[in-house]
């Protein structure tokens, strides 16, 4: 104290110092104050009321706060702090506070840029927070061009976007004009071995999910892209285009292990919009007994006599205009059997050779145009 009190008088008593510059091992002062040290000491120590090393300068690293750990890792700055929880004071604080009158007189953004001398692009980071709008951004900006390019926005909800500062409406947007060779998302494996993978669980069930995965080999025969579970591959399509339904190398356009069912109608073009799936099949006996085990389950038959039988199909109101039907009688005898319509209902007639009306099994089929 008593040393700071007689460098105190000295200046004062001293006006031609006063204007001048002042070194501390430094003959020639480029400043008001110059402090050069002997060796590797700090040139500056400023401690705390607590003895800590409050602010510390060595060489060319400055160190704040908790400075005793500069030394850990020398950057040009290091602010290190005691504390890290939430209440307790941060070791950086930027804070916008704003005009003294006008459009920003709440302060605009807080921010904290990334940039070199020798180019014009630079990193900024970008914090708006005031009653009414809020968000956080890292864009890139050009001093020559004054152009800002939004590089990843994120609002105040938790959602993020990438490549546009458009308030996101998912948790992860992605905003980009894509192209063949500038995809919007590319997930890149740096093994050779292994496929890069997108999967989707739940809380709920941690153990099973769904993936999407995909794998670049020297043929596209041999590539081909996965859909499965921890289960196993449910769904593959080949590089040659092929599609296998739990088949995971598909030789064919559609290759399925299993059944198919439809709700629509199976047509090529080489017979235009005909429908080449049968709608109805059944083997019916000489009482109108239906054979259900080679039978399909929508229809129904009544014998109305000798050698006649209705068919009613559910759903469906047969016409000779629209349907088409073949009927084959399950005999060893020479029977003959007849299709026809009306009413909305199949005719199946069964005749011996005289024309006689006789009752004889028959299996069916019918197609629908």
């Amino acid at each position: 104290m008593k040393s700071i009190l007689w460098i105190s008088i000295i200046l004062l008593s001293s006006p031609g110092l006063i204007a001048q510059n002042v070194g501390i091992n430094e003959t020639n002062p480029g400043a008001k104050l110059t402090i050069k040290p002997d060796s590797f000491e700090p040139s500056l120590l400023i401690k705390s009321q607590y003895n800590d090393s409050a602010v510390m300068v060595n060489n060319n690293y400055i160190g704040m706060g908790d400075a005793s750990f500069l030394g850990l890792r020398p950057s040009v700055l290091t602010i290190a702090n005691k504390y890290a929880r939430h209440f307790d004071s941060p070791q950086l604080n930027i804070m916008a506070t704003g005009m003294r009158s006008g459009g920003y007189v709440n302060g605009a953004s807080s921010r904290l840029i990334f940039t070199n001398s020798n180019y014009p692009n630079e990193i900024e980071l970008s914090a708006l927070n005031e009653t009414g709008s809020q968000h956080f951004s890292i864009s890139r900006y050009n001093r020559s061009t004054y152009e800002e390019y939004p590089l990843l926005f994120f609002a105040p909800n938790g959602m993020a976007a990438m490549g546009g500062n458009y308030f996101p409406v998912a948790k992860l947007q992605i905003n980009h004009r894509a192209s063949s060779s500038n995809p919007t998302l590319l997930l890149h494996d740096s093994s050779t071995t292994e496929m890069p993978s997108l999967r989707f669980r739940n809380a709920g069930f941690l153990s099973k999910h769904w993936a999407i995965s995909g794998e670049i080999l020297s043929t596209d025969a041999a590539s081909h892209l996965n859909i499965g579970m921890q289960s196993g591959t449910k769904l593959t399509v080949t590089g040659a285009g092929n599609v296998g339904i739990g088949n995971t190398a598909p030789s064919e356009k559609l290759e399925v292990a299993g059944n198919v069912k439809l709700t629509g109608e199976l047509i090529r073009p080489a017979t235009g919009t005909a429908n080449l799936a049968a709608i109805c099949y059944g083997n019916v006996s000489s009482t109108g007994a239906i054979y259900t085990s080679a039978s399909t389950d929508n229809f129904s038959v009544t014998r109305v006599s000798t050698g006649k039988y209705n068919i009613n199909i559910s759903g469906e109101t047969y016409a000779i205009t629209t349907h088409h039907a073949t009927a084959s009688p399950i005999t060893t005898n020479a029977i003959i059997a007849v299709v026809n319509g009306g009413g909305g209902i199949l005719y199946v007639d069964t005749f011996n050779l005289s024309g006689t009306a006789v009752d004889c099994a028959f299996s069916f089929t019918v197609f629908k145009k």
